[in-house]
This record gives C-alpha cells, sequence and structure tokens, in this order.
C-alpha cells in the first residue's frame, strides 16, 4: 500500500473537523484534553461536555442497569417519555441525590428527565485532575555527549539549501538505503504525497511528525516513510525487522542526527493497525510516559526485556504494512536512546 505511514493526530489550533486520509475523523480543539473535564461525568449527560472540573470536584451519576430504559418528563411511570437511555452501564449525571417517588431526577440530552430506580445505580467518584505536563528538557547528560553520524551534518547542511524543511537525517545500518534526509511540515499530510522537491509522489518523503518540532514533545519522535514495494525505496527495508530475526539481532542500533546526533536501540517490532494511541506525543505524567514505553515493548515480537525510566527518550518508524491486504495496518520499529 502506498497510503499514510500512520493515523495522523489531530491538530489543535482550530475547532474544524477534517478526515485524515486514513478515514479517521477527529475535531481538532475538542477532543477529551487532559484536565479538562471528565469524560464519564460528560458523556451522556448533555451538561457536562467541556465544563472544567477543579480537583476534588464530588461528581455523582446513575450507572443504567438495563438497556434502552424509559425517560420521562415527571417522576411517574405515567410522565411524557422524553426518550430512551442508550446501552447497559451508561452513566448518566444524577441531578439530585434523593429518589421522587420511585424515580431519579438525571441530565439527559441537556434536559432533566427522570429514570425508575428499578433500572438506575447510584454512584459516586472524586475527579482527580491530572498533573499539568512537566516542562521536559533533554536530560543534560545527553545532552553533553557527542556521538558519530558520519558525514551527516555535512549531508543535512546540503540538503537544507534545497529545501529549508530539511529537520536532520536517519540511517539504519544494514538496508541498501535508509540513509535519507527527514523533512518536516506544519501537518503530517504534506509529505505524505509530496517529494523531497515538494512535487506532487505517491510515494511521498520520509518526514518527521509536525509535533516534534515542539521541544516539548521530543520524547517520543515519530518518523514516517512508505513502503514503496516496486522500487523498493524509503521505508521497504524495514519489513526486514518483521521477516528475519538475524537481521533484528544484527541491527538493533538507528543512527538519528535531529536534534543533535544521536542512537537509538530497536526494542520493539509490531504489526498493528494504525492507531493515534500508538504516535502519542504528549505526555501529561512522567508514570504516563514510562507505562506508553512499556506498551510498545509488549507488543512486540521479540521480547528484549527492556525496562524504562522517566527521563528515556523513544523514537518510532513507521510505514505500511506488505503482508496484510488490508490497508489499516502498519510497522512500527520503536527504539530507545542509548547516545
Amino acid at each position: 500500500p502506498t497510503t499514510t505511514a500512520a493515523t495522523q493526530p489531530a491538530q489543535t489550533t482550530a475547532a474544524t473537523t477534517n478526515t485524515n486520509p486514513n478515514g479517521y475523523s477527529f475535531t481538532a480543539g475538542s477532543s477529551f484534553a487532559a484536565g479538562a473535564f471528565d469524560p464519564n461525568y460528560a458523556a451522556n449527560s448533555g451538561t457536562g461536555t467541556g465544563a472544567t472540573l477543579a480537583d476534588g470536584t464530588v461528581i455523582n451519576f446513575v450507572t443504567m442497569t438495563a438497556k434502552e430504559v424509559n425517560v420521562r418528563e415527571e417522576p411517574s411511570s405515567k410522565g411524557k417519555k422524553m426518550g430512551v437511555t442508550g446501552a447497559k452501564n451508561a452513566e448518566y449525571s444524577l441531578l439530585d441525590q434523593e429518589a421522587i417517588d420511585g424515580f431519579y431526577m438525571i441530565s439527559f440530552n441537556g434536559k432533566t428527565g427522570y429514570v425508575s430506580t428499578k433500572y438506575a445505580k447510584k454512584g459516586q467518584r472524586v475527579y482527580e485532575a491530572p498533573e499539568a505536563a512537566p516542562a521536559w528538557v533533554r536530560p543534560a547528560d545527553v545532552l553533553a555527549m557527542n556521538y558519530s553520524l558520519e558525514g551527516a551534518s555535512s549531508k543535512i547542511a546540503a540538503y537544507k539549501a534545497q529545501n529549508s524543511d530539511v529537520i536532520g537525517w536517519i540511517k539504519v545500518p544494514n538496508t541498501e538505503n535508509i540513509d535519507y534526509p527527514i523533512l518536516i511540515a506544519a501537518d503530517n499530510d504534506y509529505y505524505l504525497n509530496r517529494d523531497f522537491n515538494k512535487n506532487k509522489k505517491t510515494g511521498g518523503a520520509i518526514y518527521m511528525d509536525y509535533r516534534n518540532a515542539n521541544a516539548a514533545q521530543q520524547r517520543h519522535i515519530i518518523v514516517y516513510g512508505h513502503n514503496m514495494q516496486k522500487s523498493k525505496v524509503d521505508f521497504y527495508y524495514l519489513h526486514n525487522y518483521m521477516n528475519d530475526q538475524n537481521f533484528f539481532n544484527s541491527t538493533r542500533i538507528i543512527q538519528m542526527e535531529a536534534f543533535g546526533k544521536s542512537e537509538w536501540e530497536v526494542f520493539s517490532v509490531h504489526q498493528s493497525e494504525a492507531d493515534p494511541k500508538l504516535i502519542q506525543t504528549n505526555f501529561t505524567k512522567n508514570a504516563q510516559f514510562v507505562q506508553f514505553c512499556q506498551s510498545l515493548a509488549d507488543k512486540s515480537i521479540y521480547k528484549t526485556g527492556v525496562t524504562f525510566q522517566a527521563t528515556d527518550e523513544i523514537l518510532s518508524l513507521v510505514t505500511c504494512d506488505t503482508n496484510t491486504k488490508n490497508d489499516k495496518y502498519r510497522v512500527f520499529i520503536h527504539a530507545r536512546r542509548v547516545k
């Protein structure tokens, strides 16, 4: 396949609905942002969506014990029917702790309604606001290291003179041609079908996730490239990791120059559906980042026993899958910075 290497994340600069080339829709700026509100509270209430909750806020709700329960305008089985609830275990905001004549008062589609206590169970939770995103800075010992990526700097300068979007260089040893400049644009669509010279081309170019331009989102650097089966260029040879364990064992180190020269050791190789969760770049807690890294390691077809720390940095290379006819799948190569 020659579609985009991975699901494109939503930009958050405008509140407009978009659909990316993989068919995933999103509304920019309107997702459940960390710390914005409790999605369990807002999901069905019709009143909580977009509300900012303070840490420690007590949330009262009811959980439906049956599906399609009648919601009425008055606390009576003879009250006018407003509609029906959704699936079993759906939650709705509880507006009054005390039942009225065997009915709970709830928020339903932005209005006040009543459901029988026979089919609803009261619940309560305390909202814990996520920690503010840490001001992550690349560790000083990493910044101080001197790495070797022979000739990369001069090549970067030469290519950058031709295209100012050049941000670095990547090299995967033991492949015939993964030795490329890395481009970056204002979004992840631009170089999807444009070559190095910005000309329209199905094969696109090798490019970095636009979010990595933000220094606070460089704990997880992502580089995309097409899998050009006929010409065997771009990220075609990444499939050697999937198909040949000897190649994996002998090609654990990936070299990159972007935000400094660096080396990365591969810890995970897997084929997965294109999923925005796999290309997360913003982490609100250090523990969340460590857990994310571990989840990538758990997906690997090879087990390396690697463990992670909050100071780690990871790199993901993403390309189309050739082993299935289903265009939803991608091949992911994840590596941890070691130099």
